[in-house]
C-alpha cells in the first residue's frame, strides 16, 4: 500500500468522507409500505423465534360486536416467505391460480 503525505485536517475530511458512506449503506433497510385493505397482514412476533412472522387474513365479522374474525394462514422464518404465501393466498382466493396452501381449519368462539 502506498503512503499518502495528507496533513491533519485532509486526513480529518476524509475519515468524515469515509464515515458518512458508512452511515448511509446502514440506513438502505427496507421500508415496508402499507398493504392495500382486505389482503391481509404480516406481523412480527416478540421474542427470539424460529418462525417469528405470522400472517394473518381476515374471513368475515361478528354480528354482535362488528368485530373481525381473523385466521393464521402460518408462521414463517422471514418477511419474504410471509408476503410470498399471502400473496398466493390473494390469487387463489381471486381464483388466478389453483389452490396452493393447504385447507385450514378456523376455530370459532364460543
Amino acid at each position: 500500500m502506498t503512503e499518502l503525505n495528507l496533513t491533519l485536517e485532509q486526513e480529518i475530511a476524509l475519515f468524515e468522507k469515509f464515515k458518512s458512506m458508512m452511515l448511509k449503506e446502514e440506513k438502505k433497510k427496507h421500508v415496508y409500505h402499507r398493504r392495500s385493505r382486505g389482503t391481509g397482514s404480516i406481523v412480527k412476533l416478540s421474542g427470539n423465534r424460529k418462525k417469528p412472522f405470522v400472517v394473518n387474513v381476515t374471513i368475515g365479522r361478528e354480528k354482535d360486536t362488528g368485530r373481525q374474525i381473523k385466521k393464521c394462514l402460518g408462521t414463517f422464518k422471514s418477511r419474504e416467505e410471509a408476503e410470498t404465501a399471502l400473496s398466493a393466498y390473494n390469487l387463489q382466493r381471486k381464483r388466478l391460480i389453483p389452490n396452493t396452501l393447504p385447507e385450514l381449519k378456523i376455530e370459532e368462539k364460543k
